[in-house]
């Protein structure tokens, strides 16, 4: 929620235009702080739309990569998906996916978590 109207953005852009960019004259006269209008210039005066979380990774590929190969490390599974290591792991965490020790190899596999809710 934004707490400034697009109204008075408008009215303190118009008047830094017209006095010539004096930002602590503007700050007095809108009783507004001047960093709140140097946070305005430097988004030229946008409203700030709310963040939204944009799933850029594939779901789907990635349970296909770690059904094909479940021994695969994030960081291979991240340059395969063009993902950050990070969102990798979090998309494992969210979809139920653990990381367990293989007996037989000792290397570390992903696998479904029966007592994980997925949802």
């Amino acid at each position: 929620m934004n707490k400034y109207s697009e109204d008075l953005r408008q009215k303190v852009k118009k008047y830094l235009a017209k006095e010539g960019s004096n930002v602590s004259k503007a700050a007095k006269l809108f009783e507004i702080s001047r960093t709140t209008i140097y946070s305005w210039i430097k988004s030229n005066f946008k409203l700030n739309e709310p963040k939204r979380t944009a799933y850029k990774l594939n779901e789907q590929l990635l349970e296909d990569e770690i059904a094909n190969r479940n021994d695969i490390i994030l960081r291979e599974l991240s340059s395969k998906l063009d993902v950050s290591v990070s969102t990798v792991w979090y998309a494992l965490k969210r979809m139920g996916y653990v990381k367990k020790k293989n007996p037989v190899t000792q290397k570390d596999v992903y696998i479904k978590d029966k007592h994980t809710p997925t949802g």
